[in-house]
This record gives structure tokens, C-alpha cells and sequence, in this order.
């Protein structure tokens, strides 16, 4: 490829591209020029989970299930998780009404659901309070390949309330309309 009279092999762009570490960056860096904007555009829309995580429920279920992070990049999948984990206290919390507020698990839950990456060791050393308290009525409700079945267990389980058909999150306090799991 041809940047100013200068030719730059792909191999090195792909280096540099792969280096890159923010969806921004990425973005940017795509829109140097038109043939490398059509290289890298569909490759770099993968990278956008991380605008969404802890953010956009829709968008980040879209995204998770169209992409196969685990194929496609592990370590971009592994930073995702971590960043998810990093919030998942009462950092994004979501009201039940304007006293009661509870963790917003969707985002973790789906990872769980579909990938095994992430393990014990992980939320202990991340978030030791969801570890203690809800990571194991998240592992027994989760059957892989079985959403529907899943859900009835999670509706079921005597915690992970603020993933359950029941909650009505009905405060001003809440800056995101709320989205139920998808079945």
C-alpha cells in the first residue's frame, strides 16, 4: 500500500493495525485512505464492543452474537470481560425504585452464556463481592445452547433480581431505558 510515495507492505499495516488497541484508534486509522477503509472497515465494527459494554444492552448483544470474539481475537474478547467485570458492583446500578438498586448483570451474563473464557480465578481477583454473592446462582442457572431454559432458571433462582422478568425498574434515577434479557 502507497502512503505518500512511500510503499508500505501489508503485513506491517496489519501489524500496526493489530497494535492498536482502542476501537477509536482502529477507526481512525482505517480512514487514512479508501483502500484501506475497505480492507479494515467490517473487520473494525467487531472492535466496537468496547463503546457498548456496560452501555447499550441491544447493541452489545447484537454485537456478541454476530462476531465469534473467541475466533477472531481472544485478547480483545479477554479486555471486554475485564472491563465488564470492572463495573459490575454498583458502578452501573441500576434502580428499582429511587432507594433500591441493583447490579446491572446483562452484560456479564451474556459472556457467560457464550463464551468460557471466564473463570472463577477472574472474578475473585475482580470483583470478590459478585464472586461471593451471585457468580454461583449465574453458573447454575446457565445451560449453554439453551437460552430459553436459562432464562426460566435465572426467573427462578432466588437472586440475580435485576435479570429476572419480574424487575420493573421504575425510578428517575435510571439514565438507561432498561431492556430484558433476550430470549
Amino acid at each position: 500500500m502507497e502512503f505518500n510515495n512511500i510503499y508500505i507492505p501489508y503485513d506491517i499495516i496489519n501489524i500496526i493495525y493489530k497494535n492498536l488497541n482502542k476501537f477509536k484508534d482502529k477507526r481512525s486509522f482505517t480512514e487514512v485512505n479508501k483502500c484501506m477503509l475497505k480492507y479494515y472497515y467490517k473487520k473494525t465494527q467487531m472492535y466496537s464492543l468496547e463503546i457498548y459494554v456496560n452501555k447499550d444492552y441491544i447493541r452489545f448483544y447484537n454485537l456478541i452474537n454476530k462476531y465469534d470474539y473467541e475466533k477472531e481475537d481472544l485478547e480483545y474478547l479477554k479486555k471486554i470481560c475485564f472491563e465488564t467485570m470492572k463495573h459490575l458492583n454498583l458502578h452501573y446500578c441500576i434502580y428499582l425504585d429511587d432507594i433500591h438498586g441493583f447490579g446491572d448483570y446483562r452484560f456479564i451474563f451474556e459472556l457467560l452464556y457464550k463464551y468460557d473464557i471466564i473463570n472463577k480465578y477472574m472474578f475473585k481477583q475482580n470483583s470478590p463481592h459478585f464472586y461471593k454473592h451471585f457468580y454461583p446462582f449465574m453458573e447454575k442457572s446457565i445451560i449453554k445452547n439453551e437460552r430459553k431454559q436459562t432464562i426460566e432458571n435465572i426467573n427462578n433462582s432466588e437472586m440475580l433480581y435485576s435479570l429476572k422478568r419480574k424487575f420493573i425498574p421504575n425510578s428517575k434515577k435510571n439514565n438507561i431505558e432498561w431492556v430484558y434479557l433476550f430470549e
